[in-house]
């Protein structure tokens, strides 16, 4: 935009469906706008930067890439440990993420304070029907943390499903392992600032009255559906490398085998940066700018 004013121009309401062109070259981005109408994006130079899913969605449909478009999508995977106090504390009244902590030397885990208006915070409340309601009726005695967990990109964007696009993943033991010494983690903090009575989002419901029941969690969250898990922040699928077999960017942000085809988004990343990755998406951003002509 600085060096081009006047360039930009956005055009709402319009998909990018596939990328058309030949040899090494791409020439157009056939479009669609929701009610229908098809129209066609020529240019010398054609950047892809729709996300970690998308991105990976429109190569696979236009048939690019070397067999690593779509592969190596991780994620920051979370899930939430409430705590209840003797003393009404008000959580909602301050920030939703004040906090976080990040263990030196790494523990595979960040934790994050996070607390959320009655009705987002109702989602992720511990208990269910009477145990929640009791928990709800609480609530401005309850305070929340999350646990972050970087996955390993061991997740993949297809075009199967039922909308023609798709996420596979399935968590490791690796990083449920993490996640729930993560929990524990936060859970004895809250211990040692008061706290009176310590819930996981667990399929079951559990109330932990002191550190050593707290522990149990290892015992208690086996697999994944044990225990309420949320992805956010999906990265790579199209990971930059300078070898072909295990990436599908060159360092140059260049599709492999493309001359004029580029990715900018967090789908170029090769694996998860444990935090909200948007510092380093405009980092990338600005670097990769040097080489798109």
């Amino acid at each position: 935009q600085m060096k081009h004013p006047g360039a930009l121009k956005i055009i709402a309401g319009c998909e990018a469906r596939k990328i058309k062109g030949s040899g090494s070259k791409v020439k157009k981005v056939e479009c669609v706008f929701r009610n229908g109408r098809k129209i066609n994006i020529t240019g010398n130079t054609i950047i892809v930067a729709a996300g970690a899913v998308s991105s990976s969605i429109i190569l696979l449909r236009s048939g690019i890439g070397n067999g690593r478009v779509g592969k190596n999508l991780c994620f920051n995977m979370g899930s939430p440990v409430t705590a209840v106090f003797k003393d009404k504390i008000n959580a909602y009244e301050g920030l939703q993420i004040s906090h976080y902590i990040q263990l030196n030397p790494s523990q595979g885990f960040i934790v994050e304070t996070w607390f959320n208006p009655p009705v987002a915070q109702a989602l992720t409340m511990p208990g269910w029907f009477d145990d929640h309601f009791k928990n709800m009726r609480r609530y401005d005695h309850l305070s929340s943390a999350g646990i972050l967990v970087p996955t390993q990109t061991n997740g993949e964007v297809t075009t199967g499903g039922l909308f023609g696009r798709d996420v596979k993943y399935v968590p490791a033991k690796e990083d449920l392992k993490k996640l729930i010494e993560g929990l524990i983690f936060a859970g004895k903090i809250f211990f040692a600032g008061g706290a009176e009575i310590i819930m996981p989002h667990t399929f079951d419901y559990y109330e932990f009255k002191n550190e050593k029941e707290l522990e149990q969690l290892r015992d208690i969250v086996k697999k994944p559906g044990d225990i309420t898990l949320g992805t956010g922040h999906p990265q790579g699928g199209n990971g930059i490398s300078k070898s072909k077999s295990k990436g599908a960017i060159n360092p140059e942000f260049k599709v492999f085998g493309y001359d004029n085809l580029y990715v900018c988004d967090a789908s170029v990343f090769p694996s998860s940066v444990g935090v909200n990755p948007q510092l380093t998406v405009m980092a990338l951003a600005d670097y990769a700018s040097e080489f798109i002509n």
